[in-house]
């Protein structure tokens, strides 16, 4: 099982290993994709965040999140772009709490600590990517958008964020 979020085309799903593929976000707000993520304690919640942060010409808005928990077949929005901007670049779920996810984009990164019911933003600043550290989900690197290109970290679930000087470590 496999799924993408195409940049103007919304989420397709294959059970097939990529013979055949459905659409499952025709009838949402948005199909301008950011990103998709599967909580990996539970592979049948979905999240997806719409808008693309590409940086061109043709990049499409999205109007926030939105949440499957049986693997697409239907969706509700949990973050409108209001909350959380509207263009979404990355979505994570904690591997060993899938209650807490977080999201990255044009409006900063934002965190729900209740699987998506709330979002709070910890760190303004247009960010293109967002990934835990495979030793510890507390640490966190956000990359900052196009321009300064800077890499921020978290050793606390993004209760505070400091400018990572030495790269990645």
């Amino acid at each position: 099982i496999m799924y993408i979020a195409a940049a103007q085309g919304g989420v397709w799903k294959t059970i097939d290993n990529g013979l055949n593929w459905v659409v499952l976000t025709d009838d949402l707000g948005s199909i301008a994709s950011g990103d998709i993520a599967i909580d990996p304690i539970n592979p049948n919640v979905l999240y997806y965040g719409t808008g693309e942060l590409n940086y061109s010409a043709d990049s499409q808005y999205g109007d926030g999140i939105y949440k499957s928990t049986n693997a697409g077949l239907n969706w509700s929005q949990v973050a409108t772009a209001t909350e959380v901007g509207n263009r979404i670049s990355k979505i994570i779920v904690d591997p060993a709490n899938s209650n807490i996810v977080y999201c990255s984009g044009i409006s900063g990164v934002f965190k729900s600590t209740n699987a998506g019911l709330n979002w709070i933003n910890t760190l303004v600043l247009n960010t293109t990517s967002l990934n835990f550290s495979p030793a510890n989900p507390m640490i966190i690197y956000a990359a900052s958008g196009s321009g300064n290109c800077l890499i921020y970290k978290t050793t606390n679930g993004g209760v505070n964020w400091f400018l990572s000087m030495n790269g990645i470590t």
